[in-house]
């Protein structure tokens, strides 16, 4: 993704979803929908790790092509929409 943050992280978080599924039916609005429920679980992810103040955490985009080959194997037709980065290293 070409972030030393996230490499530097101690987890990544994902957030993945069946783009072909949401948009066969709503086209793009679909595809807008995912996006929104991802940014959603993201707030959710940020809001838990700011409780925990030593955690620390960063939401991201990302290029998709290099995130998909990353996240292989995966789910069957599961596309990662957003990722989230938090805690550090033990050093």
């Amino acid at each position: 993704m070409g972030l030393v943050v996230v490499g530097d992280a101690a987890v990544n978080v994902s957030l993945m979803a069946d783009v072909d599924a949401t948009v066969e039916q709503p086209g793009y609005r679909g595809y807008c929908v995912a996006q929104l429920d991802a940014g959603i679980a993201l707030g959710w992810l940020y809001l838990t790790t700011d409780a925990h103040r030593r955690l620390g955490g960063r939401g991201f985009t990302f290029y998709n092509a290099l995130v998909t080959e990353e996240c292989s194997p995966r789910p069957e037709n599961q596309l990662p929409m957003t990722a989230f980065a938090f805690g550090n290293l033990a050093e």
